[in-house]
């Protein structure tokens, strides 16, 4: 099995090059070659030996069972493009980590626990992997609105400075050993900042359009009962290394208790609930995790319900959403479940 990795030296890019080296024996021969532009010829590691980096323009050139394209987006529009021109795209498992195909017609954006119907019988072409916030909200979302139908949901993002790639890591981790900002860079130590890319005529800044209309394609495609929740986001770039948190307001068409309602995230692919008030997740304790980590679930006197979530944007936020996928289209370990498979 050829797999290329772009980007392997990057942020999730490493986190990819992780799991492959970890589950190797689940794979056929695995062979992986790692692939860059500016980090041509530096060395990563896998499995303890020191592998170069080859340039992207390689890339095309031979033939992949699997590409995962862990970089930006003028990286996966040059492989996607170069693939198509060579008519090689159809025959070859490619895995889109930026957000340049995640709209477009015909382009799967999937999370397996929520719309992997789709890959049932997917066996080659692009797929995409939606952003991490995205991947976050639906996870838990979808299984509540399977069963209660979900109106509204509100929700606030405090995502860590690890989203915004090395750069933004690197110079955060200046200012907190007490340097200014660098120029052109804004204070990320010791602040928050309500706006994660360009602010539209509506207000809403990129993150947020990705976050309604990457949840509305998701949800659209997973068997739900239209018509499907209005997402209203609010994100912020909060002082933290890893690990996104949100704060999620719910408001549904169909009653329940607050019991049944922890029962249904409870029981949702995926979720790991924190069922006691006083005990609930934070992005200190979840490095390395899978799961989104949900608590202090509760419900007001209104009937709307409100829960604490907190994930490991690098992993199932990035990393290993795009490897579950590879996984599932391929047939490697077991089949991942929705929960109305589960029932």
């Amino acid at each position: 099995m050829k797999v290329a990795v772009v980007g392997a030296v990057g942020l999730v890019g490493t986190e990819l090059m992780k799991l492959l080296a970890r589950e190797e024996h689940l794979w056929s021969n695995l062979e992986v070659v790692p692939f860059g532009r500016g980090s041509a010829g530096s060395t990563v590691n896998f499995k303890g030996s020191e592998i170069e980096v080859r340039h992207l323009r390689e890339l095309p050139e031979k033939k992949w069972d699997v590409i995962f394209l862990m970089a930006d987006e003028t990286a996966s529009e040059y492989v996607v493009e170069s693939l198509r021109k060579k008519g090689k795209l159809s025959d070859t498992l490619v895995i889109d980590n930026s957000s340049r195909y995640r709209l477009e017609e015909g382009v799967p954006l999937v999370v397996p626990e929520v719309n992997g119907n789709l890959l049932r019988t997917f066996s080659g072409g692009l797929i995409a992997n939606p952003n991490c916030s995205t991947v976050q909200l639906v996870v838990p979302l979808a299984p509540l609105h399977d069963v209660l139908k979900v109106r509204r949901v509100m929700v606030a993002t405090y995502q860590s400075i690890s989203g915004a790639g090395h750069k933004a890591l690197n110079e955060f981790r200046r200012q907190i050993r007490g340097d200014a900002p660098s120029p052109g860079e804004p204070q990320y130590a010791y602040n928050l900042i309500p706006q994660i890319g360009d602010i539209d005529s509506r207000g809403l800044c990129k993150e947020e359009r990705k976050m309604i209309y990457e949840t509305e394609k998701i949800l659209s495609s997973g068997g739900l009962e239209k018509p499907l929740p209005q997402v209203i986001p609010f994100t912020v770039r909060v002082p933290v290394i890893r690990g996104h948190s949100q704060a999620v307001f719910v408001e549904t068409e169909s009653d329940c208790s607050l019991d049944e309602f922890k029962g249904i995230l409870g029981r949702s692919p995926g979720v790991k609930l924190f069922p006691e008030d006083e005990n609930y997740p934070m992005p200190a304790y979840i490095s390395g995790s899978t799961m989104v980590h949900i608590g202090r679930v509760r419900k007001d006197d209104k009937g709307i319900f409100t829960f604490w979530s907190v994930f490991d944007n690098l992993m199932k936020g990035a990393a290993y959403n795009a490897y579950q996928i590879a996984r599932e289209v391929l047939g490697i370990g077991e089949r991942i479940l929705t929960s109305y498979e589960q029932g």
